[in-house]
């Protein structure tokens, strides 16, 4: 089951404000009891630092965690440099 419609936005929100973020895609989201789950593309730029880039996905990781503390939250980040959601056929 996904996660209701205002706490995925509430989750748009937060990746959308971080300045290291030029975009995202392919965002699932689901829960299970207290458990959250989400798996999200952030495309981050190709010309940062992998360093740089890891920083980026635990802050967004440590924002989204802020919107609930009572869940226990399983957060997927993928790291993109372009946007390659077009690439993809699913």
């Amino acid at each position: 089951i996904s996660l209701k419609k205002d706490e995925v936005k509430k989750i748009i929100d937060v990746i959308k404000s971080d300045e290291g973020v030029e975009d995202f895609h392919f965002l699932k989201t689901r829960h299970a009891g207290k458990f959250k789950f989400i798996e999200v593309h952030l495309v981050v730029g190709k010309d940062i630092s992998l360093m740089d880039a890891h920083k980026i996905a635990d802050r967004v990781e440590e924002n989204i965690k802020k919107l609930d503390t009572e869940s226990n939250w399983h957060i997927m980040i993928h790291l993109d440099p372009v946007d390659d959601s077009l690439e993809h056929n699913f």
